[in-house]
């Protein structure tokens, strides 16, 4: 379970699924290093998410994944940053998320 803090209180928000993340935003292309150090996994999926800008709190985040479904994210702790052969810098962050599905809407 995870203590979510709500305007003064603390909820309770049992199960999710907790992750251990690590994002870069590049502009362009990936260069070769980076696409050789991420091996299949680099090309695996393209994914185009859209968050909730006007955010919570500096630990939570709200996005729609792929058109078709609704994350909230809640940070559960930073343990450190990561460093690619190029030398970008990636900070690890634990997630706990719950995920809901959304209906397609005709347009």
């Amino acid at each position: 379970m995870y203590c979510v803090p709500c305007e003064g209180i603390f909820t309770v928000i049992p199960g999710g699924v907790l992750s251990l993340e690590v994002r870069w935003i590049i502009p362009g292309v990936l260069a070769p290093e980076m696409l050789e150090w991420f091996g299949s996994a680099a090309a695996s999926e393209i994914l185009r998410d859209v968050y909730l800008l006007d955010r919570i709190g500096p630990d939570v985040a709200i996005k729609v994944r792929a058109g078709s479904q609704l994350d909230v994210k809640v940070s559960a702790g930073r343990p450190g940053v990561v460093t690619t052969p190029g030398g970008t810098h990636g900070r690890l962050g634990w997630w706990r998320t719950w995920s809901f599905p959304l209906r397609a809407v005709p347009e």
